[in-house]
């Protein structure tokens, strides 16, 4: 067994999950995070927003979602 960090555990695309949007990303995009810590980066989305999010692409350390509700 390695010393290394853990690495979060997979998620498929699709997953549904509330985030609360955080800030908002260089190209314009709402950041939160998701409840394993990875960044997720929401379009249409702004700071203080509370969304249901789909994960639509998966990568190791960060995700791209997109709202399937607004829930405040």
């Amino acid at each position: 067994m390695s010393g290394g960090t853990a690495e979060p555990a997979p998620l498929a695309a699709g997953g549904v999950q509330e985030v609360h949007i955080l800030r908002l990303a260089a190209g314009g995009d709402g950041v939160g995070r998701w409840g394993d810590g990875r960044a997720v980066f929401v379009p249409r989305t702004a700071p203080g927003d509370l969304v249901d999010v789909e994960a639509r692409r998966v990568h190791q350390r960060h995700l791209v979602g997109r709202v399937r509700r607004m829930v405040a």
